[in-house]
């Protein structure tokens, strides 16, 4: 024997490379409208047991790389890693793909195998808003008139349809490239009539949709006050009032675009003497009547009626004439 004593086994701490894995981005690799407002990147490693802060998630948008973020984070003692759990707002990125990146380094400084995710896209989910209705030509629709507006949206849109009392109307868009547009003017096809009884018109957008075919949620409506219109009725059938009628008649019209239960101002005069000055009230249908006339102390002649009223959008008819003749 040598007398030599074996040296003893010293072992070699060698470093493990580690190896990170990236979990899919909210479930389907989409991220929606709703979820953009609080986006979570997660995932697994092995080969960081007790290191802190050594992993990095970087995400940029491959439509404009401006957009961008990136955070910093632990793995915990079961392999698990995870961005903030509150989430990180994307709401304002653009559209279309990102990227994710997720590098590490572990406590002895050997690098994982960087992982990347580039087939995730945001996507738009919510449905578009009209944001507001302007231009409103004539600012007083009123009868027989072909009536424009001009709408606006929070999003470019297209396929739109819709009505102005009842009138179908078609639309132009303002600007912009292609079929999309966040203005439009619409304009009805052909001359509105009023309603009977209502002192407004109803514009109604029965549908519309944004580019990612997301279609308005329900009908947009508002209602805008109209021109009224007064007519008067033939006095007794032929505007003349014979002896035998002159006891007991009446003066009757109808009217649109002022609500029922309205007022009118009838008022007959011949000259500068004023015969009849009588409020009237207009029915649901539109209708009105003064109360019975007896004109038997008039001279004979012609007496000149007037009509006069607005609605309770405060916008006033033009006076309605008419010329009755007492024999």
């Amino acid at each position: 024997l040598s007398g030599n004593e074996a040296g003893s086994d010293k072992e070699t701490a060698t470093g493990v490379k580690p190896v990170l894995s990236l979990d899919t981005v909210e479930d389907n690799n989409q991220i929606d409208s709703q979820e953009a407002e609080h986006v979570v990147i997660h995932g697994t490693g092995i080969g960081f047991a007790g290191d802190s802060q050594m992993i990095t998630v970087t995400v940029t948008s491959q439509k404009e790389s401006s957009f961008n973020w990136q955070e910093t984070v632990s793995i915990s003692e079961d392999g698990v890693w995870t961005t903030n759990s509150s989430g990180q707002d994307m709401s304002d990125w653009p559209l279309g793909l990102i990227t994710v990146e997720v590098t590490g380094l572990n406590q002895k400084g050997i690098a994982a195998e960087p992982v990347m995710n580039d087939k995730v896209s945001i996507v738009d989910t919510l449905p578009p808003n009209i944001t507001r209705v302007e231009s409103l030509t004539p600012s007083e629709p009123e009868f027989d008139s072909t009536v424009g507006l001009t709408i606006n949206f929070d999003e470019p849109v297209k396929e739109l349809s819709g009505t102005f009392a009842g009138v179908p109307m078609k639309f132009t868009k303002v600007g912009m490239i292609g079929e999309l547009s966040d203005q439009w003017m619409a304009e009805t096809e052909s001359e509105i009539d009023l309603t009977a009884g209502s002192a407004t018109e109803e514009f109604i957008l029965n549908t519309f949709e944004d580019a990612s075919g997301n279609a308005a949620v329900r009908e947009y409506k508002e209602s805008f006050f109209v021109k009224p219109l007064i007519e008067i009725e033939s006095v007794t059938g032929d505007n003349v009032i014979e002896s035998d009628e002159i006891s007991e008649f009446y003066i009757t019209g109808q009217s649109k675009g002022i609500e029922h239960n309205g007022t009118l101002t009838v008022k007959v005069k011949r000259n500068f003497s004023t015969k009849l000055d009588e409020v009237v009230t207009v029915e649901s249908d539109g209708s009105w009547s003064t109360g019975k006339i007896n004109a038997s102390s008039w001279n004979t002649g012609d007496f000149n009626v007037q009509v006069t009223g607005k609605n309770n959008g405060n916008v006033s008819a033009n006076e309605a004439t008419q010329t009755i003749t007492v024999q």
